[in-house]
């Protein structure tokens, strides 16, 4: 028996981490109390129930926020930095529950990150000249092969192309490029010079290289090139030889392309056009058109197949991509052999300034919407060498090819096997992500000094990814309400004051243990009974306000009883007695900016250690965390 996790299942993981970062659960909620003011009013109207009062409209709403708290896909992530030091105890974080909880407890600060700030990555090496790469095949696990590429353009863009075909496993001597294909349309399919097909994806700019690159993946601009969305059909991206016969349409070997006089050239049906294609008497469209043919390609001035309709079944295939592939109906060779006349099936032909070809005729079946038209291509010797595509077609799910013999093979016994690729569901381009197997995820944030938030000063040795952490409000310590907006980034050290100093003392370092015995009104009843709370905590930052006369104290590694904090007394501070004034609302609680994590909450999806890096004003570091699922 054989299991397979496919591409799919890990670009579903990486596709439902993603979501979460784009919070939609908001939308969802976001006019539910009018739409349940509106129906309660019908109620009323239609007398139902009446309308239902607003104490109620709300207990609804109230319920409806805590389900989608619940169960909803949304979520709030946040980057932050923890422990000044490294715990000599504790040395290398593991994946338990002690680690887990020491950083939490030891957070210093931290950055939300929005969506913007979070990529998806994917691999596609810069193209490289003498490279045979993988063309698409649907029958090959593509997330495996070496079928995307990039260059990169004068503006330092860098543009990501697929390999649709690779000239039967030939090097790639000439690089994709942003040209318009055979057809005049942009964006579909680019036919490089050295017979690679190529599919142009989607561009990235020199800025989100710079910020989310790594050594071997490049950022996925989301959603992509949206004109290459909107082009993408579900078409045949190619048709397979499996097996045929060498040499089987030697007799069809009319001509060279312009230049190619040597070698076996690919495409050796070019054909000269003696006449304009004039109506048959009594027709309406079927037309008489002579055709001259080359001896000397084969050495054969005779080669072409004297019998009647010899010929037929053949394409007469037209440069303008206006033009549709001629079917020929009937066929005569001169006596002299060097003369072909076929008719075709043309209510209007020209032949101005167009180059034609006599090939050979490949059928293939039916889709749901445009039938796909295709034809062989040759080489010198009349061996059948590649497909090439009047239209590749839409709407495919699967396909048949086949080929269809001329006149002078009718009774041949050749076999000659296609097989047709299809293109992914919704077609190249359509949805990058699961084309190129996105299942890393990138996600970022900058920590800088010239924050607010960010302390300039200090020392950090661990990071991690926490998902939705909760914080307390400054106002009233209390957790913050469901509904109120969790900051952008915060500073989670306490801050207290020491009044009616001339300078910052050198005692008061980094190291320092401050402590207070202090009775906090929230164990008042343990110390009525002779239990004493000791709260401690190891200074981060000393700065003086001279304007104010008092030293600032930032202090981290909070310990001692949770729902206790440094109040207005003394404190001892290495030894000796200090008076801090917190400078607090009423509760007694010290802290910066509005908002507080709260200890312990939250789940550590990623986190890592280091040695200590000291936060510079002037200095940037760039925390990136990437999952590959």
């Amino acid at each position: 028996m054989t299991k397979i996790i496919t591409e799919n299942f890990k670009v579903e993981n990486t596709n439902e981490l993603y979501g979460s970062f784009i919070g939609t659960d908001s939308f969802v909620t976001s006019g539910f109390s009018s739409a349940l003011l509106s129906h309660s009013n019908n109620f009323a109207q239609n007398d139902l129930t009446g309308a239902l009062t607003t104490p109620q409209q709300s207990g609804i709403k109230k319920l409806l926020d805590a389900q989608i708290a619940i169960y909803g896909s949304s979520a709030e992530y946040y980057i932050m930095a923890s422990s000044y030091n490294v715990d000599p105890d504790n040395q290398t974080i593991s994946n338990s529950q002690f680690s887990k909880r020491e950083f939490q407890r030891r957070v210093i600060f931290g950055n939300k990150v929005p969506v913007d700030d979070v990529r998806y990555m994917f691999d596609a090496p810069l193209w490289i000249s003498g490279t045979v790469y993988d063309d698409f095949d649907d029958k090959e696990d593509t997330s495996t092969k070496n079928l995307f590429v990039h260059i990169v353009d004068g503006s330092q863009v860098t543009h990501v192309f697929k390999c649709l075909e690779n000239s039967n496993g030939s090097m790639s001597t000439q690089a994709p490029s942003l040209t318009l294909d055979a057809s005049g349309d942009a964006y579909i399919h680019v036919i490089s010079g050295d017979g690679y097909v190529w599919h142009y994806m989607f561009s990235v700019t020199e800025n989100e290289k710079k910020v989310f690159s790594t050594e071997t993946t490049l950022p996925f601009p989301v959603p992509g090139n949206v004109d290459v969305i909107a082009r993408a059909k579900e078409d045949i991206s190619q048709i397979k030889i499996t097996a045929t016969q060498s040499n089987l349409f030697a007799k069809c070997v009319f001509g060279l392309p312009a230049g190619s006089t040597t070698g076996n050239t690919a495409d050796a049906s070019n054909v000269t056009l003696l006449s304009s294609g004039e109506l048959i008497a009594g027709s309406s469209e079927n037309r008489d058109i002579t055709i001259s043919n080359i001896p000397s390609i084969t050495g054969d001035a005779t080669f072409l197949d004297a019998a009647e309709d010899s010929y037929c079944k053949l394409y007469l295939w037209s440069s303008s991509a206006s033009d549709p592939l001629y079917e020929v109906i009937a066929s005569k060779t001169s006596q002299d052999g060097t003369s072909l006349s076929i008719t075709i099936q043309a209510t209007l032909f020209d032949i101005s300034g167009k180059t034609f070809k006599l090939v050979p005729k490949i059928e293939i079946s039916q889709s749901d919407g445009t039938q796909a038209l295709a034809y062989g291509i040759i080489d010198k010797d009349g061996t059948l060498v590649k497909i090439g595509y009047k239209n590749r077609g839409s709407d495919y799910k699967y396909a048949k090819a086949t080929l269809v013999l001329p006149g002078f093979l009718a009774a041949s016994t050749a076999v000659t096997e296609l097989r047709c690729v299809v293109s992914p569901t919704g077609g190249h381009g359509s949805n990058p992500i699961n084309e190129m197997a996105m299942s890393r995820l990138s996600v970022i944030t900058n920590f800088s000094g010239t924050s607010t938030t960010v302390p300039d000063t200090g020392t950090y040795t661990k990071v991690g990814l926490v998902k939705n952490p909760s914080f307390i409000a400054r106002v009233n310590g209390n957790l913050l309400a469901d509904n109120a907006e969790n900051p952008e980034s915060f500073d989670n050290r306490l801050v207290v004051t020491l009044q009616n100093v001339d300078s910052v003392d050198s005692d008061y370092t980094a190291d320092v243990v401050v402590s207070t015995e202090t009775p906090l009104s929230i164990s008042q009843q343990i110390s009525d009974s002779g239990l004493g709370e000791k709260i401690e905590a190891i200074i981060h930052e000393v700065e003086y306000d001279a304007v104010n006369d008092k030293t600032l104290i930032y202090l981290v590694d909070y310990t001692g009883a949770f729902s206790s904090k440094f109040t207005t007394g003394e404190v001892i501070i290495n030894g000796s007695t200090m008076r801090i004034n917190t400078e607090s609302p009423s509760d007694g609680i010290s802290r910066l900016g509005d908002n507080q994590y709260s200890a312990f909450s939250g789940e550590i999806l990623h986190f890592l250690d280091f040695d200590p890096i000291t936060r510079i004003l002037d200095r940037k570091e760039k925390i990136k965390f990437t999952f590959d699922f």
